[in-house]
């Protein structure tokens, strides 16, 4: 404790001396590759957006496929609000269906221009939190390529664990058994 009842933060395990950098870095050991920058926390942070970004694309490549290939029931979508996050908005509706059978909090996938609330627009549902216009939608293609460039970036991030653990035994590596 310092003068006037402050606490060192700077040595909480009772030293008097600052950690030394070989400390530091055996710390970060598993992290860091040797260099300056943490290359290690680097490729997983990039390695878990790119997961999210692949499992997101898969869940919803299913219903953008439908909804190209013209499948599901039609109906119509009634703009009720405006949801916006980050700077970003986005319609939410009601759809109803020719079985009356009401589908609330839904996003409209097509043009938005010139909504209000209370706005019907023609659309079709195939599942998920989303209804597509009649004509269909160019949606799969940018969920396709999201899970190509997705699965491109894990495999590179996992290309040398895969060298690791699924290589070929060499000669070498092979015993002798005489």
């Amino acid at each position: 404790m310092e003068a006037g009842g402050a606490v060192d933060m700077a040595n909480l395990d009772g030293s008097q001396e600052p950690p030394s950098r070989a400390s530091i870095r055996r710390f970060l050991g598993t992290f860091n590759t040797g260099r300056s920058f943490p290359w290690g926390v680097m490729r997983l942070a990039i390695g878990v957006i790119a997961a999210v970004g692949l499992i997101t694309a898969a869940q919803n490549m299913g219903p953008a496929v439908r909804a190209a290939t013209h499948d599901g029931p039609r109906g119509t979508w009634v703009a009720a609000y405006q949801a916006c996050s980050n700077g970003r908005c986005s319609w939410r509706g009601t759809f109803v269906p020719a079985d009356g059978k009401r589908l609330t909090d839904l996003s409209y996938s097509g043009d938005l221009h010139n909504i209000r609330i209370g706005t019907t627009m023609p659309a079709r549902y195939t599942g998920g939190n989303t209804v597509y216009p009649l004509g269909g939608s160019a949606l799969w293609i940018f969920y396709s390529l999201g899970i190509v460039l997705c699965g491109l970036v894990l495999f590179w991030l996992g290309r040398g664990f895969i060298k690791r653990h699924f290589r070929r035994p060499v000669a070498a590596d092979i015993p002798e058994y005489h």
